[in-house]
């Protein structure tokens, strides 16, 4: 866990204000004659959002998927497979028309000044739009430490010895990023989300995992950006906080709009 995560929605809170977002748009669309697909529930336990910050590394997963993102816990290759469809069907209903009443763009770029029924009810939940664009002191701030250890000596000293571990056992990538972004298994179709991946794909992974392991790569770029995190915290923290006591309001607000409806 890195210190910037405590300050991050997870999973359910923000499945919970999505859902309080659709009940409130939903009645504006009612309102216009229209009606909005409802959102698709959370699936299993969903991931956590650091669990491939540093790449694979957890072997029996690999052997299973490769660099494939496993699905949910507790969800089955089936069950995603469905899930998918699922989501094709849904998209199938959204149309033009449908989609500018209730995001308040319109095909031809013009906006609604205020966001269509979804901004109304992102209004009604004290939601500002740079939450929705990943624009905010938390996500800034989690960016900048990113990049400040992608240039740290350490880290890329680990990433060197990663590397040449990796060239032994077969592989040349000059970092876990450059294996796990190899055109060869980034998927190209809806089946290759569900599908077994290719033995040079499992054996690749396989040894990514080893080599992080035998030179402690994770604990070294976890260590190196945690630093860089509490720095940026200590620097930004009044906006952080006060954005976080923002976020916490939006869900008191969505999970009472649940309560009454």
């Amino acid at each position: 866990m890195l210190p910037l995560d405590a300050y991050v929605p997870t999973a359910q809170e923000e499945s919970i204000v999505e859902r309080a977002t659709y009940v409130l748009a939903q009645k504006c669309m009612t309102a216009e004659g229209a009606s909005w697909p409802a959102p698709l529930p959370l699936m299993g336990i969903p991931h956590s959002p650091n669990e491939r910050r540093y790449g694979v590394i957890d072997e029996r997963t690999v052997a299973e998927y490769g660099y494939h993102l496993p699905p949910a816990a507790g969800v089955t290759r089936k069950q995603l497979a469905e899930r998918i469809k699922d989501e094709k069907r849904r998209d199938t209903k959204l149309t033009d028309q449908l989609t500018a009443l209730y995001t308040g763009e319109s095909d031809d770029g013009s906006m609604d000044p205020a966001g269509g029924c979804r901004g109304k009810a992102r209004k009604a939940l004290a939601i500002s739009d740079s939450k929705e664009m990943e624009i905010s002191p938390v996500a800034d701030a989690s960016r900048e430490a990113w990049e400040r250890t992608t240039r740290d000596p350490e880290a890329l000293a680990a990433d060197a010895a990663w590397s040449s571990c990796m060239k032994r056992a077969g592989h040349v990538y000059p970092n876990p990023h450059k294996a796990a972004g190899d055109k060869r298994w980034l998927p190209t179709s809806d089946a290759d989300f569900v599908r077994k991946p290719a033995q040079v794909e499992v054996e690749t992974a396989m040894a990514d995992v080893k080599c992080k392991a035998a030179i402690h790569y994770v604990e070294t770029w976890q260590r190196v950006e945690t630093g860089y995190q509490t720095e940026l915290l200590r620097e930004h923290g009044k906006e952080i906080r006060a954005e976080r006591a923002k976020w916490q309001e939006s869900l008191k607000r969505a999970k009472k709009i649940l309560a009454v409806n």
